[in-house]
């Protein structure tokens, strides 16, 4: 039979687990975006916050396709230019 402490124990565990592994993936997707940007041409990569213009307050990021993307944060803005090319 198993007491209620090992099941909160068991619990406590899987609540851990998820955790790490929701982690490990946050850190694959920025691994991704990192490799993204080392493989864009410094010349031709540029990233930006945006002012008084269209996209105003959101992040822009355009690599060697020449396609930017945008975000509302930079992570957003790394993803949606490694789609768009």
């Amino acid at each position: 039979m198993v007491t209620d402490e090992e099941l909160r124990v068991v619990d406590r565990c899987a609540k851990d687990t998820l955790a790490v592994v929701r982690e490990l993936l946050a850190l694959r997707k920025d691994a991704e975006r990192l490799n993204w940007l080392e493989r864009q041409h410094l010349e031709e990569l540029s990233m930006h916050l945006v002012v008084d213009a269209e996209h105003d307050g959101q992040y822009y990021v355009c690599g060697d396709s020449n396609k930017p993307g945008y975000g509302p944060t930079l992570r957003a803005a790394i993803d949606a230019a490694m789609v768009a090319g």
